[in-house]
């Protein structure tokens, strides 16, 4: 009578042979490009604050602009859309530093001189 333990030991030891071979301090693959993903991510969530806004429902679309911001921080629109909401929210404070943030990161926006206006309107100052 013939053993077979030995092959199918054999047979494992070679279909792991690769596995067991393969460096191990090797880096983890980096990610593809996930920068448009984050770019159709980010307007997705502007589009939905938008909705949100109009709908009425200013504390659901804080949220998604918050998030396109954090998914893209150069978008200009997330940035004055979220000012906006806490405008209208009622929450002054929230909406300056928005709207300063809006201005540090767009210094040269075409509005900047409109925002600087609002700034000080919420203000007092």
């Amino acid at each position: 009578m013939r053993r077979t333990l030995p092959k199918f030991f054999l047979c494992g030891l070679l279909l792991a042979l690769p596995v067991l071979a393969a460096p191990q301090n090797e880096p983890p693959a980096q990610p593809q490009d996930s920068e448009p993903q984050d770019r159709a991510s980010a307007q997705q969530d502007i589009d939905v604050g938008t909705y949100y806004m109009h709908k009425g429902d200013i504390d659901a679309a804080i949220p998604r602009f918050e998030e396109a911001i954090r998914l893209q921080p150069n978008l200009p629109k997330a940035r004055l859309l979220l000012a906006q909401a806490y405008e209208k929210k009622g929450d002054k404070a929230a909406a300056v530093k928005c709207y300063r943030e809006y201005l540090q990161a767009f210094p040269k926006a075409p509005d900047a001189k409109k925002i600087q206006q609002k700034i000080e309107k919420l203000t007092g100052k």
